[in-house]
């Protein structure tokens, strides 16, 4: 019974069907009384009409002194269904005639049940019906029996205009009140069976049509609540309504949420690998470097001690300043390689942004004046994080260079938007090379292009070099904005 109390089923059946179930049962009541008013008044009017006809027969058969003709017009019309009774009363109350089965030796008094109904509406106009109160199904027809010219001459009544007697009929309206509470009965039972008939078709309505359908959801967003972001809900057939465009909705919601997961997981594994990636390449460039510097170290200190022995401080005093040279040189190697790590940090604040922040401290420390410069949209400009660390990796292996190989003294560094494209130009006034000789060569500073182009080419940018011997050096990277593996947009203004 709970499940069927608590059940979406037996709930909406219940709020539509007893409403209606309740409207029929009042308008079959209404129905009914004023089928039992309209039975009423119709046997009234029976009534009084039968009493009219008997009270004209009876007028004409004392008018012949037809005695037989009375008793037989009284039998006749005892004999009529649900008539009980007819008597003929004097003015005394006296019943001198009446239906066969009727004791004619008995009187009437005011006060006697059936007849206190009319006297006490003496003075008021008197009803031709009423229904007795010791008995509300009998309905007494009440004719008053006038005398007129032709009584007068046959009997001791001079005034025509005074009562003989009465004429009254007694109907029984059991049989007509049973009929109508058999009708009434059978309106319910069909009543009922209709309301059965139907509370079981919107049962199995709601079953198929609604809770079946619902209930197929639960799994699938139960196994969806659980993590499992492959749970689709089985969309039935060819059905365009409400709950299969809520399917639909969910499922391509679902299918939204896994694609973004993936493409998020993705990213983070392509984000590790290259934070691994640098790592191992900024712990190799550490160690080959401090390995060099440990060998020249010891190779000079040597070389200072023979000075020294061999009484050589001027020579020795150039070693030790060579020394300082190389440890000046590794310093820098040192500091930039925290400035980067410490840059990987901070995606968040935007390729603008960051790039402002890292040239500026990169100069502080390096001490080679370098020039940052953007659009005015380049501010409003949000670019997926995976992007835009590719792109500081570039601007960072370009600065590292430079102050490696290029001798320069200034550097200017422009990010700009051309046509849907991202333009980031990194120009020098050092010395410059010969791309194409440096390409061939197995150097470390064609090693570190090679890395730029790689970072440039995963992103889908272009990286264009343009440099010639004491000429400077000109690095140009195109991003389009609308294509590629990345994603960007105007996040404010």
């Amino acid at each position: 019974m709970k499940p069927f109390q608590s059940g979406l089923r037996a709930k909406i059946t219940l709020a539509v069907i007893l409403p209606v179930i309740i409207t029929l049962i009042v308008m079959s009541g209404i129905h009914n009384a004023r089928e039992t008013r309209l039975f009423d008044e119709q046997l009234r009017l029976y009534a009084t009409e039968i009493g009219g006809v008997m009270y004209g027969s009876l007028q004409h058969a004392l008018q012949s002194k037809d005695s037989a003709m009375v008793r037989q017009i009284l039998g006749d019309v005892g004999q009529i269904s649900n008539v009980q009774q007819v008597q003929v009363l004097d003015t005394s109350g006296k019943v001198i005639a009446g239906s066969p089965n009727l004791e004619t030796a008995i009187t009437h008094y005011v006060n006697d049940p059936g007849c206190y109904e009319c006297h006490r509406l003496r003075g008021k106009a008197l009803p031709n019906s009423i229904r007795l109160e010791a008995n509300p199904e009998v309905l007494r027809v009440i004719l008053p029996i006038q005398s007129d010219q032709t009584c007068t001459n046959c009997s001791q009544n001079d005034d025509p205009q005074s009562n003989l007697g009465i004429l009254l009929i007694d109907i029984s309206m059991a049989d007509i009140h049973q009929h109508l509470f058999d009708d009434l009965r059978v309106n319910l039972a069909v009543l009922a069976l209709v309301s059965a008939l139907l509370a079981s078709g919107m049962y199995y309505l709601l079953n198929h049509l609604l809770v079946h359908r619902l209930e197929a959801f639960h799994q699938p967003l139960a196994r969806f609540a659980a993590g499992d972001l492959a749970a689709r809900i089985q969309v039935e057939g060819t059905n365009s309504d409400e709950l299969s465009h809520l399917a639909n909705t969910f499922n391509r919601m679902a299918q939204e949420l896994e694609r973004h997961i993936h493409e998020r997981m993705e990213r983070r594994q392509m984000r590790q690998q290259v934070i691994i990636a640098e790592r191992e390449r900024i712990a190799r460039e550490l160690h080959d470097n401090l390995a060099q510097l440990l060998g020249y170290v010891k190779t000079k200190a040597s070389a200072v001690r023979l000075n020294l022995e061999n009484n050589q401080p001027e020579v020795a005093q150039k070693n030790i300043r060579q020394l300082e040279d190389a440890a000046q040189d590794l310093l820098m190697d040192v500091r930039e390689a925290i400035l980067n790590l410490k840059m990987s940090a901070q995606i968040s604040a935007g390729l603008s942004a960051n790039l402002d922040l890292f040239t500026r401290k990169y100069a502080r420390f390096s001490g080679l004046p370098v020039e940052f410069t953007r659009s005015h949209e380049i501010d409003n400009l949000i670019i997926d994080g995976e992007v835009e660390t590719q792109i500081m990796r570039i601007v960072q292996e370009s600065l590292s260079n430079i102050r490696k190989h290029a001798n320069a003294e200034h550097v200017r560094i422009s990010l700009d938007l051309q046509e849907s494209k991202l333009v980031l130009s990194i120009v020098d006034d050092g010395r410059g090379f010969d791309p194409e000789r440096t390409q061939s060569r197995y150097k470390p500073s064609s090693y570190g292009l090679a890395i730029m182009r790689e970072r440039a080419e995963s992103i889908g940018a272009q990286l264009h070099i343009n440099s010639n011997p004491d000429r400077g050096t000109n690095i140009t990277l195109q991003l389009a904005l609308n294509g590629g593996n990345h994603h960007a947009y105007h996040g404010r203004g």
